[in-house]
Parts: C-alpha cells; structure tokens; sequence
C-alpha cells in the first residue's frame, strides 16, 4: 500500500513539473512572438522562434531534456569556419567526381556530402533580396529517400501566406518524432523564409492555449504540415491534401518522410 502512494506522489510531482515546464514554454514563445512583431526573419530572433517552438513541443511530449534536444537542432546548421572550410573541399571533391558514393554524389546538379553524420548541401534561398546561398543539414540524402511515396496536390493558396502551422500529436513521445518536428521547423524558417506556429492535432493538457489543427480539420485553410506518427506503415509518405501537408511514418522513416518533403520543398527532388 505504501508503494502505492509512493509511486502515486512520484507521478503527481513528474506531472506538476512538467505543467512548469510548459507554462515557462509558452511564456517563452509569447515573448519571442512580440519580439518578431518588430524584426521580421534577421537571424538572431529566428533562432529564439525556433528554440521556443521547439522546446514547447519538447517540454509538451515529454520524455527528453529539452535544452540539450533543441540545442543540438538549431546548432546543426550553424557552421564554424572550420566546418565550412571543410563542407567548401568536400564539395569542391565531389563536383570533380573524387568522392565515394558513401561520401558525396551530384543528385540534380545539387552536391551533397556527407560530414559528422549528416548530409549536407547547399541552396540558394530567394525570399532574401539578394538571394544567398543556405548550408543544408539533413539526416538523409535524396538517394536515401526514393522509396517514400508522394502523392496528392497542394492548393495555390498554401504559398501565399507565410505562416506554417506544423501540427504535432501531442501523445506521441518518440525521439525520432522530435527530430522530425525540428527538422522541419528549421528548415521552415531558414530555408523557405516561413514561419513555423506551433499547433496540435488533438485537444490535450499539454495543448493549452495551441491551435488544433490537422489536415482533416482546417475550417479556417491554414497552411499546415501535419506529423502523424503511424507504426503500421513500414516506409514514410508525403501527401499533399489542399491546404496541408500529412508527413507520416515512425522511427526512422518519419525522419525519412520530412526530408523528402524538405527536399522537395527546395526543388531538389522532383
């Protein structure tokens, strides 16, 4: 009986904390939204937006240590001079066709290379005036993803706003559902100049003050990238439905999913 109430205390403190949590996330996030009113897409306040979502769905799932998980997310593609001193040979290398296939390949004119476990490449972005050339992290190559299904069509509204809503489930508590919900914020912001809203798919605790919202229910048309986290599919898919876009897979291959949609995304794969 003892342990029963022991047990019992454990979960009430686990679940007060993480109410903490959430309530300083949201704090977080309503800050950094003020400061985004008056700085629109400059480098610093993006990296603020991204920590916040990022650490709101973090701290919302559960189940990881949120400062190092987002750390390491928006890090990833800030580049040292020794890093890109060292992505500048690579490529060099790989146009020159004096790469491995495991370490580089030309995939539609686009070099990709593979460093400290990422694949790398490089785009130019066209939403800054002038255009300017973006260092690309991904878990995986395009050569990786030729097995995820696409299919469906997006409506030609879906561009014509600049806020994404990326639609989480909030009962999912995975690792690589997380790195796939950083994934595509990241390159939401940085790559496609769009900016990433938090929102979830189901009414849920940790879903207060969120936008529910998922491609079955938009009645407002938002643009939205759903993450549906399914285990009974054995490869990833990409579906394009109106105004949203349904990632689905678990494990890995949900990761494989929003790489083939960022990809796309890019106009590197067609």
């Amino acid at each position: 009986m003892d342990e029963i109430k022991i047990s019992a205390a454990i979960e009430a403190e686990e679940e007060q904390n993480e109410a903490s949590q959430l309530k300083d996330g949201l704090k977080a996030e309503q800050n950094v939204e003020k400061a985004k009113s008056g700085t629109e897409f400059d480098g610093k306040t993006i990296g603020i937006a991204v920590i916040a979502l990022l650490g709101l769905f973090v701290i919302a799932i559960g189940g990881f240590n949120a400062a190092d998980w987002v750390g390491d997310a928006v890090t990833g593609a800030a580049t040292t001079t020794i890093v890109d001193l060292d992505l500048e040979h690579l490529h060099a290398d790989n146009r020159a066709g004096q790469l491995d296939p495991e370490q580089g390949y030309m995939y539609n004119d686009f070099s990709f290379v593979f460093y400290d476990e990422l694949w790398w490449t490089e785009i130019v972005v066209h939403y800054t005036d002038p255009p300017t050339l973006l260092v690309v992290p991904l878990h995986y190559g395009p050569q990786d993803l030729l097995d995820v299904d696409v299919s469906g069509k997006l409506d030609s509204d879906f561009d014509n706003v600049s806020d994404v809503y990326i639609s989480i489930d909030p009962n999912v508590v995975d690792q690589h559902y997380s790195l796939a919900i950083s994934e595509t914020s990241f390159n939401l912001v940085k790559g496609v100049g769009r900016k990433p809203l938090g929102a979830c798919s189901e009414e849920n605790s940790a879903c207060v003050g969120r936008e529910i919202i998922s491609c079955e229910d938009n009645p407002n048309d938002y643009p939205v990238v759903q993450l549906v986290h399914d285990e009974t599919v054995s490869v990833g898919s990409v579906e394009y439905d109106g105004m949203c876009i349904r990632v689905t897979g678990s494990g890995e291959e949900i990761v494989r999913a929003v790489d083939t949609m960022l990809l796309l995304w890019y106009q590197v794969m067609e």
